[in-house]
């Protein structure tokens, strides 16, 4: 019986640290756009305190202005999904660089995932959600030492089937 219960217990623990592996979302393969807005800066937002209310508002927008984040520009391939751990984990610097990041899968299926992005000075949670195979949100909160927190939220839209040239 005892066991029994260590056999059980040892399969517990493994299971508990297996790893999560990434799956596909469920998307289209094709064109796709994203935009990125952001949500909060800790940075922004201290720079803003200093600055008389009056004058707050118009410089808000000032700075809002100046921080806008372009559109990027996709195309996705059935050889997207091929290796995609992989080509995730490369694209979030995990052992490159010489930052010693290391990028873990939280949740992986194919209506969400969350992964987090750890280095030295600064750790990111993302989490993106398929809203149906045309479209998908994400969130990315990253909190770098002595920056504090910054928030964006972005969004993905498929465009069509065939991808503009040079993408």
């Amino acid at each position: 019986m005892n066991k029994l219960l260590l056999f059980g217990f040892l399969i517990t623990i493994n299971v508990v640290h297996a790893e999560t592996k990434m799956v596909p979302l469920d998307i289209e393969v094709g064109y796709w756009e994203t935009n990125a807005e952001i949500l909060q800066n800790d940075v922004m937002n201290k720079a803003l305190e200093s600055i008389p209310k009056a004058q707050r508002a118009m410089m808000q927008k000032m700075m809002q202005s100046t921080m806008k984040i372009p559109t990027t520009k996709q195309c996705i391939t059935s050889d997207s999904f091929k290796d995609m751990e992989k080509k995730m984990r490369e694209s979030m610097g995990d052992q490159s660089n010489g930052q010693n990041c290391k990028f873990k899968v939280i949740n992986s299926n194919s209506k969400e995932f969350s992964g987090k992005l750890s280095c030295k000075n600064m750790d990111t949670l993302i989490h993106t959600k398929v809203i149906n195979s045309k479209r998908h949100e994400s969130t990315v909160e990253s909190t770098a030492a002595g920056m504090g927190m910054t928030k964006l939220k972005i969004l993905a839209e498929w465009k069509g089937k065939t991808c503009p040239e040079g993408l």
